[in-house]
């Protein structure tokens, strides 16, 4: 019996030594360019399903400064921002969709 707890935990243990597997979603691309910009910055994301999601610009303070949202079967996928409102700095794009949350940092100088 203790030979069976002995197998056991050794497959317990080998089994968390592997690394884990992770599936990119190849219908989906967050980019934003120039990066860094100056005084427009344009963020594109590539949608084929034309899932519903949402995108978020967080400002060098961490606050939201921009916020869009899509609805399903949307063709979307272009939007520009004018970072001189908000300050130079590090930003982030925060994309939701399905559950998923994609992030994309960038410099506004």
């Amino acid at each position: 019996m203790k030979y069976i707890y002995a197998l056991l935990l050794v497959a317990a243990l080998w089994g968390c030594n592997k690394p884990p597997q992770f599936e990119p979603d190849p219908t989906l691309t967050l980019a934003v360019y120039p990066n860094p910009g100056k005084n427009r910055i344009w963020i594109y994301v590539k949608n084929d399903t034309l899932s519903e999601f949402s995108l978020q610009i967080l400002g060098p303070d961490g606050k939201i400064v921009f916020e869009w949202y899509v609805p399903e079967g949307n063709p979307m996928n272009g939007f520009d921002i004018d970072p001189t409102q908000s300050g130079t700095g590090a930003y982030h794009a925060v994309l939701h969709k399905n559950g998923s949350v994609y992030t994309k940092k960038f410099m506004a100088l």
